[in-house]
């Protein structure tokens, strides 16, 4: 039987993976308002080709290993 750390999935596992801006706002536990403030200053890069603000995984890592 799985235990539940197990079971839970960790949000990075696929570098693949695009995270919206609220979706980025929660991981970081800012507001939305923040995110598009990174974005204005070049702290955080969002794909190209979307009509709106999406983040890879793997650019959330690099940023949050950045930040720390």
């Amino acid at each position: 039987m799985k235990t539940n750390s197990e079971t839970q999935t960790n949000p990075f596992d696929t570098p693949l993976r695009v995270f919206t801006c609220k979706q980025t706002a929660e991981l970081l536990s800012v507001t939305p308002q923040i995110v598009y403030s990174l974005v204005r200053r070049k702290k955080l890069r969002p794909l190209a080709g979307f009509g709106r603000l999406r983040f890879s995984a793997a650019e959330l890592s690099r940023f949050i290993a950045e930040v720390k």
